[in-house]
């Protein structure tokens, strides 16, 4: 996937200065100098619009028109710092949301000068509020530009909307004047600002610009101002009530009490149930004094945590009915007094008074007792009565938003099978991603084909996963603090992948913070502390995947994407930034030419692990993409010195010179290129090159059939992408005759799906962005491996790499439609992880011929079910070391392989003369192939590739599927399920007395659940 390397799949961001924020402390008091360095100083570069030094963001308002905002749309302010005008009718004001990884969704194009000293006023969209209007703008749009939470606020010196973007601190980008992010975006300079507030703005402090967000803006009255010097009058917000303190975020910690100096008189306490105080905020959102008793069921310190403990109603829990269950027993009570003084401990019975609020959508108490602003806050020990202790709720964790809000801040016992299908963000927040069930999440266009039902998916993925948390506020992030804590629940002992089991150990708490239902442990989860409170750990699903399959054939060959591979490094770049370790030592590149390792020795842990990855594989031929192309970064222009090196250190790995070598480029190579490429290398003792190599592109295919290509501006359609490369290959030593023996492989890497496109390659239908230009891509590979069939006299072709499309995916209906089957789509498994859900950007197709002679295809996940923590490029990150150089997280795409027996060598099973019968009984030592059926115990099995030796029905993960025996179910045939039989979606077969069809490919997964690729069909 051609993404530069900072640009990797988004998780859900909450960086640190939130917190600091809420203490009203700025982060560059805190912070480190962040992790991002450059070899040379800022300066403008040669031919930067003029203004560049001068116009800055002074002011934003990103709140406006929500019903209780001061303002009625929201608006960005600019200032002239120069004594010049600056013209700035090229320029726009982007905005991008603050998860976002992609193209900024909005774009505001600017027009006119603005005077020295001068102020430029963009008004953006509003929500019906009804607060004071803005002054007359100087360039607006109606779109919201801009979210409560947080966001990216770019000055940009071009119209048009930028498609790469760097994530976290971009301090030098050629079309970027300047550049604000606030609140929890993941994007900024140095570190974000705080957010704004319905009745504060966050503005520059007299124009000073040290490119550091949270040290430059502050919270402030707004003061819209526009060309004409228009501003609003002054405004009054409406200021708290000094006797009640300003709630705190249960995720921040507390400094201090406020003390102010006159407080009021509070109203008298209600006495209510927990459930009560809950209803009652949820009715009228008033703040209101009250009284309660309950049992304390988790306590959270101060210093990165909450600051506060969950209190339950007594003897509340247990058997919990959700469908008559509407109002939770628990509430979060905001106390840095009792837990600075240590006056509660789990399991006690108290009573308190304190004020009941809703803060970030969490109903809480803050409980401040012995503070002379707050006189009727009282914390009681219960001692002399006796109490029912609290149960947990056993139970499923329900996957919609009402059910689990009737449990926010209860104590839970989940029941049922969790597994893992986000980890993205474990090695930022310290969250992992689970769902409900045995499978995680499939990618809607990997199940389905864009349009209703992938939409129906999206929303239902959406709803259904939770985060397992560490209780914390700590952030990995690069520019926090906190780098050198170490993880939660990883490390290198105890691995945890996608699809692995969550394996419960202690109860845990309900919670919804930073927009994400999530589940807490009953205390800060710390290496010190899980023994106690860790809340589960997770199988091991490395076991039996050390290495793929054994062999199967006479040949492997094998698609990887190798990661940015690059031995030009950015140390040897003028002016190339760069990613640190918690120590300050350079990593990998920051939006540089040279896309991977920065330095020698972070290019050796990058070169060690991908090497051992393509050991394991044991291929003959290994096509592959995101490699560096050479010809940019060496004097001589070889475009091949990378594939040398690589090929180079496999062979040192080896022992043996000369094992592995690269197919060399062709003589005509297209004029520009992208600076990654595709690569094919190869066992010399296994196979051979047959003539040269080819590239798709105008002057590579002059010899060729050009009918095959009428029609297709090849300059144009691989214009954003890697021309795909092809090369015919003969086997050595099969013992057939060499026209029979060899094949093509023709290696692909398309568009991705990042930045924005227009027309047919806007992101309108859940394919990405440029998915036209993919498709494009698609048929002009189709027409080369047609031209190069006709060519070759052959008719088996393998289409190979990453096709940035998943298995529903227009591009690769392209391909399908021309008679290709996508082998590596038929294993059921899956090559990539993105937002917390599987799917497959990497493929194997083969054409009829081809696919003919392949007896075993596999995913080898070693790399996207593996946590982002233990790659190259996160090498000594936090305060876990997790590196090491192995396998696993060599890459983010997994590495696809397939085995083949060439038609004209002998294969098994090859030279039976008499007829055997319909269902021979299955036999250990006799050997077996695709399509071959056997009886066995009284069932009939299929095999689905080369087997030898493997029992039927011992696994049903084998080579065997069982064929179903025939029932009969209202009024028709079909096939009774069993665990091995493979489907590949729109067969029905009988279960338990029900009829269930298949949505998509399944394998071992039961009909009857309520999630998974059965759709129920009808009662027998």
């Amino acid at each position: 996937m051609s993404i530069p390397h900072q640009s990797a799949p988004p998780g859900r961001g909450r960086p640190l200065p939130r917190a600091l924020a809420a203490l009203g402390l700025s982060a560059a008091l805190l912070a480190p100098a962040p992790a991002f360095g450059s070899t040379d100083s800022a300066a403008p570069e040669e031919g930067s619009p003029a203004g560049t030094d001068c116009v800055v963001i002074n002011e934003a308002f990103p709140n406006g028109g929500s019903g209780s905002a001061a303002l009625s749309h929201r608006f960005v302010e600019l200032l002239n710092t120069c004594e010049t005008a600056v013209d700035l009718s090229e320029w726009s004001l982007q905005y991008r949301a603050r998860t976002s990884t992609g193209a900024p969704s909005s774009t505001v194009e600017l027009d006119g000068e603005i005077e020295p000293g001068g102020h430029y006023l963009i008004q953006g969209g509003g929500n019906n509020g009804d607060g004071a209007a803005l002054p007359t703008p100087d360039a607006q749009t109606g779109v919201a530009i801009g979210a409560a939470a947080g966001g990216t606020f770019i000055l940009a010196t071009t119209s048009e909307t930028l498609e790469e973007l760097p994530l976290d601190s971009v301090l030098e980008h050629d079309q970027v004047a300047d550049l604000l992010g606030f609140g929890t975006t993941n994007t900024f300079e140095t570190a974000p600002a705080t957010a704004a507030t319905n009745t504060t703005s966050i503005g520059r402090t007299e124009g000073v610009d040290t490119d550091d967000n949270s040290a430059d803006f502050t919270r402030g009255e707004p003061s819209p101002t526009n060309a004409a010097g228009e501003t609003l009058g002054a405004t009054d917000p409406a200021e708290p009530d000094p006797a009640e303190p300003e709630p705190t975020d249960p995720a921040d910690p507390e400094p201090a009490e406020p003390e102010p100096t006159e407080p009021a008189t509070p109203t008298e306490p209600s006495e209510l149930e927990i459930a009560e105080i809950n209803a009652a905020l949820d009715s009228d959102g008033e703040d209101r004094p009250v009284t309660t008793r309950g049992v304390v069921t988790a306590v959270y310190p101060a210093e990165q945590s909450f600051n506060g403990f969950y209190l339950q109603t007594a003897g509340s829990g247990g058997d919990v009915d959700l469908s008559s269950h509407e109002t939770s027993d628990a509430i979060f009570v905001y106390s840095p007094a009792a837990i600075s003084q240590e006056l509660v401990q789990i399991g006690d019975f108290v009573e308190i008074t304190g004020d009941a609020t809703v803060y970030f959508e969490n109903p809480q108490i803050a409980l401040y007792p012995g503070s002379t602003q707050t006189p009727h806050h009282e914390l009681a020990l219960i001692e002399d009565e006796p109490f029912e202790a609290v149960k947990p709720a056993s139970l499923e964790v329900p996957e919609n938003a009402r059910q689990r809000e009737s449990l926010l801040g209860m104590l839970l016992d989940p029941q049922g099978s969790y597994t893992v299908t986000d980890h993205y963000t474990l090695n930022q927040y310290g969250e992992i991603g689970i769902v409900l069930g045995e499978e995680p999440l499939i990618n809607p266009t990997s199940a389905f084909r864009p349009g209703a039902e992938a939409e129906a998916l999206a929303a239902q993925n959406a709803e259904r996963v939770i985060y397992l948390d560490d209780a914390a506020s700590t952030s990995w992030q690069g520019w926090s603090d906190d780098r050198d804590e170490p993880l939660p629940y990883l490390s290198i002992e105890d691995p945890i992948r996608i699809g692995a089991e969550v394996l419960w150990q202690t109860d845990v708490i309900m919670d919804y913070r930073f927009e994400e239902w999530r589940l807490q442990p009953l205390g800060k989860l710390t290496p010190e502390t899980a023994e106690q409170v860790q809340p589960a750990q997770f199988e091991n699903t490395r076991e039996g995947n050390e290495s793929p399959a054994e062999r199967a054939g006479d040949l492997r060959i094998a698609g990887f994407n190798v990661l940015n591979y690059f031995i030009s490094l950015g140390e040897d770049e003028p002016g190339c930034a760069f990613y640190t370790d918690i120590d300050g030592n350079p990593t990998t590149n920051d939006f540089c030419d040279a896309r991977g390792a920065y330095s020698q020795a972070s290019f050796e842990r990058q070169e060690d692990k991908i090497v051992t990855a393509i050991s394991g594989l044991d291929a003959d031929v290994v096509a592959l993409q995101e490699i560096e192309n050479s010809r940019y970064f060496v004097e001589d222009g070889d475009r091949d010195r990378a594939l040398a090196a690589l090929v180079e250190a496999l062979n040192s790995a080896e022992g043996t010179a000369g094992t592995w070598d690269y197919v060399e480029s062709p003589e005509e190579v297209p004029a520009d290129e992208d600076v990654i490429r595709n690569g094919f290398i190869y066992r010399t003792d296994r196979v051979a090159p047959e003539g040269d190599s080819r590239i798709l592109f105008e002057d590579g295919i002059e010899d060729l059939d050009q009918e095959a290509f009428a029609g297709l501006d090849l300059e144009e359609i691989f214009s954003n992408a890697r021309e795909p490369l092809a090369q015919e290959f003969t086997a050595l030593g099969g013992g057939a005759e060499e026209s029979e023996e060899s094949f093509l492989a023709i290696v692909n890497h398309f568009k991705s799906k990042g930045g924005s496109g227009s027309g047919d390659n806007a992101d309108t239908t859940g394919q990405g962005s440029f998915n036209g230009d993919r498709v494009r891509q698609a048929q002009a590979l189709v027409a080369f491996a047609d031209a190069l069939e006709e060519e070759a006299a052959t008719g088996k072709t393998f289409l190979m790499g990453d096709f940035n499309s998943y298995e529903m995916e227009d591009p690769l209906q392209v391909i399908a439609e021309a008679g290709y089957a996508n082998l590596s789509a038929q294993t059921g498994g899956y090559s990539y992880m993105f937002d917390g859900a599987v799917g497959s950007l990497d493929h194997l197709f083969a054409s009829e011929a081809a696919a003919a002679d392949v007896v075993q295809t596999e995913i080898w996940n070693i790399n996207s079910v593996e946590p982002l923590a233990l790659e190259y490029s996160r090498y000594n990150s936090v305060g876990t070391l997790l590196y090491s150089p192995d396998q696993w997280r060599s890459s983010d795409h997994d590495p696809i392989l397939a085995d083949l027996v060439l038609s004209g060598s002998e294969a098994p099973g090859d030279g039976d003369e008499e007829e055997t019968p319909e269902h021979e009984a299955w036999s250990s030592g006799a050997v077996y192939t695709n399509g071959d059926t056997v009886s066995h115990e009284g069932g009939v099995y299929r095999a689905l590739w080369y087997t030898q030796n493997q029992e039927p029905g011992a696994s049903p993960w084998s080579a065997w599927s069982q064929v179903g025996a025939p029932t009969a179910c209202a009024g028709e045939t079909w096939a009774q399920w069993a665990p091995s039989s493979q489907f590949d979606g729109g067969e029905t077969i009988v279960h338990d007395g029900v009829s269930y069809t298949a949505k998509w490919h399944t394998r071992n997964q039961e009909p009857g659940g309520r999630y998974g690729p059965w759709e129920e069909s009808g009662s027998c």
